[in-house]
């Protein structure tokens, strides 16, 4: 499938210059157990760095925003639940919470030229979502649980819905936030030091010993078939494991 052209920020734009209307604005999808989402500072913070990088003065407050998904989670039950906060530059607030779904299949595809390093605006969670969507749309439609965007030249970015970890010769490694999302289990290995940001090449999900899709929502995610193609022994590596222990621990 080639790749789509969605008028959403593309290379030179700053993300100024990608106005986004009343109706549109900022998310984060979260994690709740026991009726607290346990990164919540983290998604409040990096909503807050979005909206002052895209101009949304509208956008509340931290505090105000974790008053609203507290009033939500009141009376959920225990949980696990899936919590979309949305934040429009109308200053709207919406909270969504609705039960967990089960893991997708550890499986991917790769679509080769969805991911432009130059799309500054895609390293914002906006509701101008569509280009993800479709990509999700496009894994589901060919069996796969995850589609694997990669640039124009075949390296890899990240994963639809979530940040992507390679295990290349031992080492743990992420792109960098160039047109793609800094997502915040992706920031948690990061700054624990067991994930290192490292802009890959055509063959490395090729040569991977492990391949691991990373969100907050649902952890640490091994991914063991690519296009058909196993990764490594096609059973869950060590890495994946230790990833989904800090994320644990993180929360």
């Amino acid at each position: 499938m080639s790749a789509p052209s969605p008028k959403d920020g593309s290379a030179g734009d700053g993300v100024r210059d990608t106005l986004l209307g009343p109706d549109e604005g900022l998310f984060e999808t979260m994690r709740a157990e026991g009726g607290r989402v346990p990164l919540l500072d983290r998604h409040l913070a990096r909503m807050r760095r979005s909206a002052e990088a895209l101009g949304l003065d509208a956008v509340p407050g931290a505090g105000a925003l974790g008053a609203e998904v507290a009033a939500a989670l009141a009376g959920a039950g225990a949980g696990p639940h899936r919590v979309r906060l949305t934040a429009l530059a109308s200053g709207a607030v919406r909270v969504e919470v609705v039960p967990l779904d089960p893991d997708p299949d550890p499986t991917a595809i790769t679509l080769p030229g969805w991911w432009d390093p130059g799309a500054a605006i895609r390293e914002h969670k906006t509701t101008r979502y569509a280009h993800f969507r479709r990509a999700v749309e496009e894994a589901r439609a060919r069996g796969a649980g995850h589609a694997l965007l990669l640039d124009a030249a075949g390296r890899p970015g990240e994963a639809a819905t979530a940040s992507l970890v390679l295990v290349v010769a031992g080492r743990a490694v992420t792109p960098p936030v160039q047109g793609i999302l800094a997502g915040v289990a992706r920031g948690v290995l990061v700054e624990a030091g067991l994930v290192g940001e490292e802009l890959v090449g055509a063959d490395a999900l090729a040569e991977a010993e492990e391949v691991v899709a990373v969100n907050a929502l649902r952890g640490a995610m091994p991914v063991l078939v690519v296009d058909g193609r196993p990764v490594g022994d096609a059973r869950p590596g060590p890495v994946a494991a230790r990833l989904r222990r800090a994320l644990a621990e993180a929360a």
